[in-house]
């Protein structure tokens, strides 16, 4: 798959950090992956897996993925010393979001932080983050796709600007998604 430039599999497909860093090492050129499932009940897949995208695949500009931030480990910002994140992923998408109990609580609170700092060292130039139109509730409680997209928008943004970003520059508007 040396030279795919586009994977959209929407299959309801089990999928797992460790199948997710083989189909990474396996495309170093994708520049779009949609890999949304359908199955939030199984879900194996968390913020690694956009960690081994960050680092294999080097034109990368659009990545979708059903991830579940709640259940990463804390190293998913673990990265070479000399890696100065993904400069050409501009748009990220989660199918799926659960951070816990709503409204916010202290742990969702701490969980959003993370998901924005992971972004943001991941993707530094990233412009766009939203929510997947398909989110489900299966066995979880809905969540609000907008709200909840903006606070994780928000913290990126405030990371952005801290690192000296132009304000033009910064992560867009949740419903700016469709202009970038």
């Amino acid at each position: 798959f040396e030279r795919l430039t586009t994977l959209h599999i929407l299959l309801p497909i089990l999928w797992t950090d460790a199948t997710l860093a083989s189909v990474a090492q396996a495309c170093p050129v994708v520049k779009r992956i949609d890999l949304r499932t359908g199955l939030e009940q199984q879900l194996k897949v968390t913020l690694i897996s956009l960690r081994v995208f960050a680092l294999h695949c080097h034109a990368l500009q659009d990545l979708r993925l059903y991830v579940d931030p709640t259940v990463s480990p804390l190293d998913a910002l673990e990265v070479p010393l000399t890696f100065e994140g993904n400069k050409s992923v501009l748009k990220v998408m989660f199918e799926q979001f659960y951070f816990g109990p709503w409204p916010w609580t202290p742990e969702s609170i701490l969980w959003t932080k993370y998901t924005a700092s992971v972004l943001d060292r991941l993707f530094p130039e990233l412009k766009a983050f939203k929510f997947s139109d398909s989110v489900s509730n299966v066995g979880m409680q809905k969540i609000d796709k907008e709200e909840n997209g903006t606070e994780i928008i928000e913290a990126v943004r405030k990371l952005q600007l801290a690192r000296g970003r132009d304000p033009v520059d910064v992560i867009v508007d949740f419903d700016k998604w469709d202009s970038v």
